[in-house]
């Protein structure tokens, strides 16, 4: 079982507070990545995908671009708002909010 301790929850959420500085200096993941992930688990058209945590869609985009359904959440609404943004290109995937 894990512990709550009282800044866990305001922890779990501090990122939400810096969503566009976050989106802005977090570098993003190269394109060779996502190659060697579809490569390995054949990602692609007609694959599922959970994506917990997804921020500002740094890696959503990478895994967008291989054609997956993807259903992506995350705690902060700011994140996801960006996330929307940064993928809107995408018609395949889906963002909710959401704790897990």
């Amino acid at each position: 079982m894990i512990k709550k301790t009282p800044g866990r929850a305001a922890f779990r959420k501090s990122f939400n507070r810096v969503a566009a500085l976050y989106d802005k200096w977090r570098p993003g993941y190269p394109e060779e990545l996502f190659a060697e992930i579809g490569k390995i688990t054949g990602l692609g058209r007609g694959s599922r995908v959970l994506e917990v945590g997804c921020g500002t869609g740094k890696a959503t985009t990478g895994m967008a671009k291989c054609g997956a359904d993807m259903l992506c959440i995350d705690i902060g609404p700011a994140m996801l708002e960006i996330a929307k943004k940064n993928c809107s290109k995408f018609g395949n995937v889906k963002f909710r909010r959401s704790s897990f």
